[in-house]
């Protein structure tokens, strides 16, 4: 077909396309002032326990589940398991 160049370009163009993954501790809710007044050393009680999963985002939306591990001297993230959507996205 005429068109395959441009699929595939297109399709090339996708797939290097990057997107942004983040590795979610917890959450914390603090008053503006609090947040005002934080100084290093400080300690912020988050909202999950520390055995919990970790949500691993992408593009700002929940797609997987992970646990910390550390390789080589550096933080990293196990996936353990793949959250599924149910409004299929």
């Amino acid at each position: 077909p005429k068109d395959l160049p441009s699929r595939k370009r297109y399709q090339s163009m996708v797939l290097t396309t990057d997107v942004d993954v983040v590795a979610v501790l917890g959450k914390a809710n603090i008053a503006l002032e609090q947040w005002l007044q934080l100084k290093v050393g400080e300690v912020l009680l988050l909202d999950r326990l520390a055995t919990a999963p970790l949500d691993l985002l992408v593009n700002d939306n929940k797609k997987y589940e992970c646990e910390p591990q550390v390789d080589t001297g550096k933080v990293t993230v196990k996936v353990t398991q793949v959250v599924v959507d149910p409004s299929g996205g």
